[in-house]
């Protein structure tokens, strides 16, 4: 899975982001790659189509 992670240090180049590769059992990244400074995760919404019959759309064509 990827994680998105942020660096709480402002004055780092991580502050806009990084993605990270990992498994579900690993434990969360603590601390940023450059700096040492704490990350905190970035969570992302993700969009989800039910595609079955018996499914309500409420898309017009």
């Amino acid at each position: 899975m990827t994680y998105s992670y942020k660096c709480t240090n402002e004055d780092c180049k991580n502050i806009v982001g990084f993605d990270v590769e990992a498994s579900i059992n690993d434990k969360p990244l603590e601390t940023c790659k450059i700096c040492g400074s704490k990350v905190s995760r970035v969570f992302k919404s993700v969009a989800v189509s039910l595609n079955f019959p018996g499914s309500y759309n409420n898309t017009r064509k």
